[in-house]
């Protein structure tokens, strides 16, 4: 019977030895770059190197973070980051960016790639994708539930690695945006700054009116399985995660202990109510108020919520020392039998056992002594002394001549010699060695010489938009539908087919930002009404998947939220579409990197900040599970409103920017820089608005002498000058 993993967070040496005395199988951590903890202690390269042996010699295994998006200009750099932790032997990879499955698959053939809970997987196709990518294993997003967990388990053929513990992100992993748009610190690099966190006033529910200072509605609650691992194990999940590498030694001991222990009893046959004892030290290591058990047996809920306070609890002090004190004081040691051959004339011989492994090393001769010969007691007592090797003699068998004599400096060089031997033995079967392959240089076409003429594209949010942009008489290249609006029956798609026939318009099918389980009857829908359509915008790869699952030839443009921050990844998403946007954090310059015919610029609209399984009418009491729109608002402690819309559809809350980004004034530099397909996203705006900005930046474009004044007084340029750190 394969057991699952008990994969423990390690974000310094300390942690990481905490987790293994504990009962981890593995530990997850990071190098000093690439990593999304990037204010976590993390690992310096011999840290790393030393702690890659530790692991190995003791049955453990690591994996290393490399989740979070790269740039153009850092891809280089990985090679040779990689490549000591490679040949050291280090386990496996967690990656983000879609531009290093091609990458690490011929760069390092040997290590296992593992898809980081921020690719935001939320069915079996994705991961069944990401299989057929190479991937050997998935972490799906947080917000599924036990029975998804259990789809992905049985139709996708790859490892499930779920987390069981620790705090909790609002959003959907990896799709938020807020701290980078509002801080520009970006969750994608490892540098959230937890706007999540902080007070916010509730718009929209004037039955019950909030105060700013008194509400947390974005703070989630931390985490707890416990009271479901047995179902957890029942469904077979390959490894069982526990967040935080930003928390203590003591804080990694506790939780992994009680996890290892009910775990164990579990493979014993046994199914032990859950002790008490053990929730009380679980609920007083470093958790926000309460625990919750998440997402597992429900899609969202007001209990989840810290809505009183975002604070840490703090921790039981007595506890604290208790947890130091049995498993961060000491390493783990390796027990083994020694036979160690003092014969006059003849070079000592000592031959240590471990398991099946026998290792025999010779050192210098042995001398008849002239003065005190060597006692068997000083022969032992100096042989013993194995220091921090890692390595402790339980059983010494010694064959020794009376009068003899060996300099202590030669049994000290003969012992360690040994123990480096039997180092390097036991550790041979995972050290590698990293081949040179020929760099593969990716060439994109030049897009000063494809498609020289501008176009402009709309993207609508509501029924009310799509009507203003049809009947005006403004041409555009191309409007982005939401399919969601033909299934609620606002618009009619046979129209659309209608207005098509006397339009030079290109009508595609917007996708929404979430597709999961719940989502089957739907995607059907959408399969019947496919004809009706040029093409379609996915905004996540379960949508991508989809389409490709059903021999969809129409084309596919991905959104912005399918992130491509570098070649790599370009090139090898454009395997699976046709178009793609530009990433929302880059600035000008690094997505002019990027550039070639088939990119689109969205230079106007609010932001998607946030999409969240949970639900901000849910948590105020305010739920009709019948809205699809604009009807919330949060307002932050400045003052700025932001949009919320509640999609009860597909049972998700979007959270937007409180001003729109506009690049109206940038449109020159953009086209001297050759890109020439122009987005405008559309949200809560109304008809005449939504016409007035289509008609400004048409002017722009086309006829500059008619531009007039900018529709909105206050706008922002996003990242298009400073990117995201």
């Amino acid at each position: 019977m394969k057991r699952t993993e008990l994969l423990a967070p390690a974000g310094d040496y300390a942690s990481l030895i905490a987790a293994f005395n504990a009962g981890a199988d593995a530990v997850y951590l990071a190098g000093k770059q690439f990593g999304a903890r990037a204010y976590a202690g993390n690992f310096e390269e011999d840290e790393l190197l030393q702690a890659l042996d530790y692991a190995h010699l003791h049955g453990k295994k690591i994996y290393l973070t490399l989740n979070t998006l790269i740039k153009e200009s850092e891809f280089s750099s990985i090679r040779e980051y990689l490549i000591p932790y490679y040949n050291n032997g280090l386990d496996g990879i967690i990656i983000q960016d879609l531009g290093l499955i091609p990458f690490l698959k011929r760069e390092f053939p040997q290590l296992d790639l593992h898809a980081s809970t921020q690719m935001t997987v939320n069915n079996y196709r994705s991961a069944k994708w990401l299989k057929e990518q190479g991937l050997c294993r998935v972490v799906p997003s947080r917000e599924l539930s036990l029975i998804e967990l259990q789809e992905i388990k049985e139709k996708a053929g790859i490892e499930v690695e779920v987390f069981i513990h620790g705090a909790m992100c609002y959003g959907y992993s990896g799709q938020c945006l807020f701290s980078s748009f509002l801080g520009g610190r970006s969750g994608n690099r490892g540098r959230c700054a937890q706007p999540c966190r902080l007070p916010y006033k509730v718009n929209g529910n004037e039955s019950k009116p909030q105060k700013a200072k008194d509400i947390y509605p974005l703070s989630l609650k931390d985490l707890c399985s416990l009271p479901y691992l047995y179902d957890l194990l029942d469904v077979g999940i390959d490894s069982f995660k526990i967040e935080g590498r930003m928390k203590s030694p003591e804080y990694v001991a506790g939780v992994t202990s009680v996890y290892r222990k009910y775990m164990d009893l579990y493979y014993e046959g046994k199914r032990p109510d859950i002790n008490k004892n053990d929730l009380y030290k679980l609920s007083n290591l470093y958790i926000r108020s309460e625990m919750k058990d998440g997402y597992l047996r429900k899609h969202n809920g007001k209990d989840m919520v810290s809505i009183e306070s975002p604070s840490y609890k703090g921790n039981d002090d007595r506890l604290i020392d208790a947890l130091h004190e049995q498993y961060c004081k000491e390493t783990l040691q390796i027990p083994l039998t020694c036979e160690l051959t003092l014969t006059i004339g003849h070079q000592a011989l000592l031959t240590l056992y471990y398991g099946d492994s026998v290792i025999s090393t010779y050192g210098e001769m042995v001398e008849r002594a002239q003065n005190r010969p060597m006692s068997r007691d000083d022969v032992l007592k100096q042989i013993n002394k194995t220091g921090n090797s890692g390595f402790y003699f339980e059983d010494i068998t010694l064959h020794m001549d009376e009068g003899i004599f060996m300099p202590v400096k030669h049994l000290n060089s003969l012992r360690r010699e040994a123990l480096e031997n039997l180092k390097n033995s036991l550790l041979s079967s995972v050290r590698r060695t990293y081949i040179t392959t020929e760099a593969n240089t990716i060439n994109l076409p030049n897009s000063n010489t494809i498609n020289t003429n501008p176009v402009l594209r709309i993207s609508v949010t509501s029924a009310t938009q799509l009507k203003a942009v049809t009947e005006s008489a403004i041409a555009v290249d191309r409007i982005y539908i939401p399919a969601d609006l033909f299934y609620l029956k606002e618009t009619d798609f046979k129209e659309i087919s209608k207005i098509k026939e006397n339009s030079l318009t290109n009508y595609y099918l917007s996708m929404p930002r979430i597709i999961r389980k719940r989502d089957d009857e739907y995607l059907k829908f959408v399969e019947e009404i496919l004809e009706y359509f040029d093409g379609v915008l996915v905004k996540n790869i379960e949508s991508l998947c989809f389409l490709h699952s059903i021999g969809y030839k129409g084309a596919i443009i991905t959104d912005s939220s399918i992130y491509n921050w570098n070649r790599q990844a370009l090139m090898y998403l454009n395997e699976f579409r046709n178009e793609y946007t530009y990433p929302l954090e880059l600035t000008l310059q690094e997505n002019n990197n990027l550039r070639d015919s088939n990119g689109e610029y969205i230079v106007y609209g609010r932001t998607p900040m946030m999409v969240s399984a949970n639900c901000i009418r849910k948590t105020t009491d305010t739920c009709t599970h019948n809205i699809n729109g604009f009807e919330q608002s949060l307002t932050d402690r400045y003052r700025k409103e932001l949009p919320v819309f509640t999609n009860c559809i597909h049972c998700y809350n979007e959270i937007f920017n409180a001003i729109s980004t506009s690049c109206h004034k940038e449109l020159s530099p953009l086209l001297k820089n050759g890109f020439r397909k122009f987005r405008l996203n559309f949200t809560n705006e109304d008809a005449g608005l939504t016409c007035r900005i289509i008609e400004y930046y048409n002017n722009v474009l086309y006829q500059p002498d008619l531009n007039g004044e900018f529709p909105l007084k206050e706008y922002t340029l996003g990242h298009f000058k400073e990117g995201a750190l």
